[in-house]
């Protein structure tokens, strides 16, 4: 889904800027709004992934023991 969404959004983006396309100010904030959340959810897999390979880590450190 996340893909789907993002390239929707650089085709339209895109599309604003090579043919000239104008959006008024309410369709900028929720381009705005769209790509903050990508990012948050981006951030936020990011995180978890971090913290699943850290407590791996962990386990297999104290296997060793």
């Amino acid at each position: 889904m996340t893909v789907t969404v993002t390239r929707k959004m650089f085709t339209m983006i895109l599309s604003v800027f090579a043919f000239g396309h104008r959006l008024s100010q309410t369709q900028y904030f929720a381009v705005a709004l769209v790509f903050g959340a990508l990012g948050v959810e981006a951030h936020i897999a990011r995180q978890e992934k971090m913290a699943k390979e850290a407590a791996k880590k962990a386990e297999t450190t104290l296997k060793t023991r």
